[in-house]
């Protein structure tokens, strides 16, 4: 017989190792806590702010706490000619002027949205806008007498 060459033949490539998807499972977790993190801190910061201008009150964007004395400055029918009063806020949401006993109401302060009335008739009603400084609003005024006019107010 004669003798035959078997041709070597291919070694098997070793399967590969199994990659380990613990880097892929580590930045997706830190990823999940990063999120959570920053909704945690979004939601305090919400809440801490949300009665004092917003997130701008904590980068100086002026204060938006009205208690305190002001001068009222107002003008039926806008006609430019203003009187004047002293209107003091308190932080129970009321508000007197010129510490008259019958001269009281209530406000809200809705981010830099001003809004007060008084409670006895004809129940005048003031809108207006603090300006960034949260040293002074303006707006219109109304009551049920369907009178109409502007004011602004300083301290």
């Amino acid at each position: 017989m004669t003798d035959m060459i078997m041709p070597d033949l291919p070694q098997p490539t070793p399967p590969a190792p199994k990659k380990s998807n613990k880097t892929l499972i580590i930045i997706i977790a830190v990823v999940v806590v990063l999120c959570c993190l920053c909704a945690i801190v979004g939601g305090v910061i919400y809440f801490v702010t949300k009665d004092s201008g917003g997130v701008g009150s904590l980068f100086g964007g002026g204060t938006t706490d009205i208690t305190g004395d002001w001068v009222v400055h107002y003008s039926w029918d806008c006609t430019g000619t203003y009187s004047t009063g002293t209107l003091a806020f308190y932080s129970d949401d009321t508000f007197n002027v010129d510490s008259d006993a019958t001269l009281w109401g209530t406000w809200t302060l809705t981010g830099d949205n001003v809004d007060f009335m008084f409670d006895e008739y004809p129940n005048t009603h003031y809108i207006g806008a603090l300006d960034s400084t949260g040293d002074y609003m303006s707006g219109t005024m109304d009551n049920a007498d369907a009178m109409t006019g502007c004011w602004y107010a300083d301290r």
